[in-house]
């Protein structure tokens, strides 16, 4: 019987590194564009605060809200996971 290979986990640690790096990125370029445009329209529609609001509020409880929770729970597991807490174990 042929021995597992052990994994890499300098790689694994690099490539979840670079895939940060990536969204880092990402994130940054959809808040500086966010923020611009925001500022753009709060200087040009006086009921702006009130509208951002209700659609902010019905993002973040919609599917996109589920999304990102999802997303985050899954994250915790995995990380919690490879530090063997027994918590995440399945």
């Amino acid at each position: 019987m042929k021995p597992q290979e052990q994994p890499n986990w300098r790689l694994n640690a690099a490539a979840t590194l670079d895939l940060l790096r990536q969204y880092q990125k990402a994130l940054f370029d959809v808040t500086t564009q966010a923020l611009a445009l925001r500022l753009t329209l709060e200087e040009n529609d006086s009921t702006f605060h009130t509208r951002y609001a209700k659609h902010l509020q019905d993002s973040q409880s919609g599917e996109l809200g589920k999304a990102n929770s999802l997303m985050l729970h899954l994250l915790e597991k995995n990380a919690g996971q490879l530090r063997d807490d027994p918590f995440w174990k399945d």
